[in-house]
């Protein structure tokens, strides 16, 4: 089955040639392309740890994971990757970086000779086939950390079964978020013995540091200002959110609504739409993009909305009022703020599911049920500092993944050394 896959990946290389050509162009550009062609490599290395995150959520966990496997072994070095553009952005500094090439066979192998890694360490579900078939074929270990199988997704899965079974069965680690992601990985072919539930790594990631007078003095909200976030918000998601905040604006005309589009390269758009009816501004706009003439600020940078949260009264989490199987609710659980989500969080069902049983968050529908639950927690202080005490208090119980995962991995590199 993996030459079947590389039958149609061969076909589809004149394509992606022809986007490197084009998309190269841009000076920007150029370099990302030159790594996604596999044509320019990391610095070489000597038995290096080589860590890898698909976007801007994983990335954070690869440098939580960097961070404590720097501390055990501090002689040994590390390489890490992502995807995406906006990943590679948020990875640590502390060897070569760079965008994983795409999945043609060869091209993990051109890596692995550069990189010579004594461990290769996968975040979520990166299950790229060339690369796991070439690093197993390189004898270099495999671990899967944080691992999770979306069920929606498992017909697809299954339907190339022929294609992962052998590969899962290659791993040597799978860290499991859940019970049910684990007997996902097993049915898939992965060995019983190399599965451990080690839960969800981002329940140890650090809240970020917030400044919040500064960021009340930035946003004027220091005279208690009601502020609701709307984060990771997805195509069809803003216009619904608009429709809320209007109504809430009639019970709260203080109201301050942040809008943070999970792609940057929908800005324009959002700021068209939300300009139609409100005063809105960027956050990077002249005199600090949001003061008490705005309505709406939307976020146009990148790594800020965690330190947002920490001045929100409320949030929503976007991608979950359409099908986009949502985003993760932790952070602005982890700052105390209760949390509204939509019905589509098959991608973080567990977390969600934690949350909701805790109190801390409530499911929507629509704008309306968005306004009335919204309304219902920003007319009652009470209220809402319980749900949010309860959602911070629901991370705090869960955490200990990190330091499962750290073990199960180092154990690896240890062995290694032997």
């Amino acid at each position: 089955m993996l030459a079947l896959y590389n039958t149609l990946a061969l076909a589809a290389k004149p394509f992606a040639l022809g986007w490197a050509a084009w998309y190269g162009r841009d000076p920007r550009r150029a370099r990302e392309c030159a790594q996604r062609m596999a044509r320019e490599l990391p610095d070489p290395l000597a038995g290096s740890i080589w860590l890898h995150g698909a976007s801007v959520g994983e990335a954070r966990l690869v440098s939580a994971l960097s961070a404590l496997l720097g501390e055990r072994f501090p002689s040994r070095s590390q390489a890490v990757s992502a995807v995406t553009g906006t990943g590679l952005g948020q990875l640590p500094d502390i060897g070569p970086r760079f965008i994983l090439p795409f999945d043609f066979s060869g091209y993990p192998t051109r890596i692995l000779q550069r990189l010579d890694p004594c461990l290769l360490v996968l975040v979520e579900t990166e299950l790229w086939p060339n690369l796991i078939h070439e690093t197993a074929a390189a004898n270099v270990p495999i671990a899967l950390v944080s691992a999770r199988l979306a069920p929606e997704r498992m017909a697809r899965y299954r339907r190339w079964s022929a294609l992962y079974r052998p590969l899962l069965e290659r791993i040597e680690i799978v860290g499991a978020q859940t019970r049910e992601d684990a007997e996902r990985f097993e049915s898939l072919g992965a060995p019983a013995g190399a599965i451990h539930v080690t839960g969800n790594l981002k329940y140890d990631l650090a809240p970020p540091r917030i400044d919040r007078k500064s960021l009340e003095k930035r946003m004027r909200t220091s005279e208690g200002r009601p502020v609701w976030i709307a984060g990771s918000t997805r195509p069809g998601e803003e216009a619904i959110v608009l429709e809320a905040f209007e109504v809430l604006r009639r019970s709260f005309p203080d109201l301050l609504l942040i809008l943070a589009p999970r792609h940057l390269d929908r800005v324009d758009e959002v700021l068209t739409l939300a300009r139609k009816n409100w005063d809105a501004a960027a956050w990077s706009s002249p005199g600090n993009g949001a003061d008490s003439r705005h309505d709406i600020v939307v976020i146009d940078t990148l790594g800020e909305l965690a330190a947002l949260y920490g001045i929100a009264s409320i949030a929503f989490v976007g991608g979950s009022l359409k099908p986009f199987g949502g985003h993760s609710p932790l952070e602005p659980a982890a700052a105390g703020v209760p949390v509204l989500v939509g019905s589509h969080t098959d991608h973080f069902a567990e977390a969600v599911r934690v949350l909701v049983d805790a109190g801390g968050a409530r499911r929507v529908t629509d704008a309306v049920d968005l306004a009335a639950t919204a309304s219902a927690w920003l007319a009652d202080p009470a209220l809402r500092q319980r749900a949010g005490r309860a959602a911070r208090d629901s991370i705090s119980a869960h955490t200990g993944a990190l330091e499962r995962t750290l073990d199960a991995i180092a154990a690896i590199v240890e062995r290694g050394a032997r």
